[in-house]
C-alpha cells in the first residue's frame, strides 16, 4: 500500500514538472467543474485513546456538477460546485482495527490559477459517518479463575467493540491534469467524527480522478 501511494504521488508530481505542449492536447477550460469517478488511496492518522494510530486504505468518489443535479444555473457558484458520494476503507491492521468511512460531499472550485494551468485547486466538505471496528480485552474476575497466574499478568477475554458515529469532514485538495480524459487528485482533509475518544483524525489521499 505505502509503495503504491509513494508511486502515484511521484508520477503525478513528475508529470506536473515535466512541461507539455497545451497546445497539442491540454485546452484552456472555463471556471467550472465536471463530474467525475475517483479512485483513491487513503492514511489516516488518528489519537486514540491509546495515542496516535495510522491506518491505509482504498477509497472512491463519484461527483456530479450541481447545475446537472439542480438542472440549473442560475444560483450563485452553481458553476463551480460538484456533489456526490464517497466511501473509505481500512482494511484490518496489525492491531485489528478497521475502519469505514462515508457519506455525501461538495467540492467548490477555485479559480485562483490562470485557465490555461493545469492545477485546479479545491474546497470541500463532507457530511457522513464513521464506522470503527477495534478489539477490545475485558480482565477476568481472579474469583473466575481456574488456575492462578502470575501477579499482574491475569488472563482477559478478547471482544469486538463496533461504534458508529457522525461526522463532518472539511478539506482542501487539488485535481492535476496528466492526460485527457485523466487527472491526478490530492486532498487533505480532517475528519471530525464527535466521538470522545477520537480526537483527531487527518486524512491524506491521492489517487486517479477520471472525468464523466
Amino acid at each position: 500500500m505505502r509503495r503504491f501511494s509513494v508511486g502515484i504521488l511521484f508520477a503525478a508530481t513528475l508529470a506536473g514538472i515535466v512541461p507539455t505542449p497545451v497546445s497539442a492536447q491540454l485546452q484552456p477550460r472555463k471556471a467550472e467543474v465536471r463530474g467525475s469517478l475517483e479512485y483513491f488511496v487513503a492514511r489516516n492518522r488518528l489519537t486514540l485513546g491509546g495515542g496516535p494510530t495510522e491506518l491505509d486504505g482504498v477509497g472512491g468518489r463519484i461527483l456530479w456538477p450541481l447545475t446537472a443535479v439542480t438542472g440549473t444555473d442560475a444560483l450563485p457558484l452553481a458553476s463551480r460546485i460538484a456533489v456526490g458520494g464517497y466511501v473509505v476503507h481500512t482494511p484490518r491492521d496489525a492491531e485489528e482495527m478497521e475502519m469505514w468511512h462515508y457519506g455525501m460531499q461538495a467540492d467548490l472550485l477555485v479559480p485562483v490559477v490562470p485557465a490555461e494551468s493545469r492545477i485546479d485547486p479545491l474546497l470541500s466538505l463532507g457530511v457522513g459517518a464513521v464506522r470503527v471496528d477495534e478489539p477490545t480485552r475485558i480482565p477476568v474476575p481472579a474469583q473466575h479463575l481456574t488456575v492462578i497466574g502470575a501477579p499482574g499478568k491475569l488472563p482477559a477475554l478478547r471482544t469486538e467493540r463496533t461504534h458508529t458515529d457522525l461526522s463532518l469532514v472539511p478539506g482542501v485538495g487539488a485535481r492535476l491534469r496528466l492526460l485527457p480524459g485523466v487527472d491526478f487528485r490530492s486532498d487533505l482533509r480532517m475528519v471530525i467524527d464527535f466521538r470522545d475518544r477520537t480526537r483527531r483524525n487527518l486524512e491524506m489521499s491521492g489517487g486517479i480522478s477520471i472525468p464523466t
